[in-house]
């Protein structure tokens, strides 16, 4: 079980493949292909099993999120922030440590607030990059 918030709402979850213990709850985008490549690559490197993932659609109310959101030990952290508190994580100390300074900080929001208001096209293009064997 885990609490997830969600504007200003917090419900308790039991996400399918739900482990106890796992400090961090990505809480994402399901139905966004771009959202999906980039938790599955979180998966993949995540050996110590720190993370969680629940789409935001398997929260009640919670399938109009503009932001990935992290849940841990010491708070939420969303949007631009939780990515580089991913990356630090997974062992990218130095690149998120960098990127979380001014003024780097906020070309990361900016770059994942632009991402993100974008992410239904970005995934359009990045599925017809993968069908055609680019990416």
């Amino acid at each position: 079980m885990v609490a997830v918030v969600v504007g200003e709402m917090r419900r308790n979850v039991e996400p399918e493949g739900a482990r106890e213990g796992v400090p961090y709850c990505i809480l994402w985008d399901g139905e966004c292909a771009l959202c999906r490549r980039a938790v599955a690559w979180v998966r993949r490197r995540d050996v110590h099993g720190q993370f969680r993932a629940v789409a935001y659609q398997e929260v009640p109310g919670g399938d109009d999120a503009d932001a990935v959101r992290v849940i841990g030990p010491d708070g939420v952290v969303q949007g631009g922030r939780a990515v580089l508190l991913i990356l630090e994580r997974l062992g990218w100390e130095w690149l998120a440590r960098a990127l979380g300074r001014r003024p780097w900080i906020g070309c990361v929001e900016w770059g994942y607030r632009l991402v993100a208001r974008h992410r239904r096209v970005v995934s359009r293009l990045l599925e017809g990059l993968c069908r055609r064997g680019v990416v």
